[in-house]
């Protein structure tokens, strides 16, 4: 495993902590905090598919799409 792949995870834990942060201030009707809260997760999911790289291969992709396992 390499260490890129450790700090992405660490960061990912970090940027849901602070997203999850937010929530008391968006029910309060704050935007800012909402947007915050979007682009965070944004960030995440960018990050959770840069540590995923299998997910993006064609085979993958139509094993998938057809329900048939390995």
């Amino acid at each position: 495993m390499q260490p890129s792949f450790l700090y992405a995870g660490a960061t990912i834990v970090s940027l849901w902590a602070i997203a999850a942060a937010l929530v008391p201030a968006m029910q309060k009707g704050n935007q800012t905090a909402r947007n915050t809260h979007i682009l965070l997760n944004v960030a995440n999911l960018g990050l959770f598919l840069w540590q995923c790289p299998g997910l993006r291969k064609e085979e993958h992709v139509q094993q998938i799409k057809s329900g048939k396992p390995q």
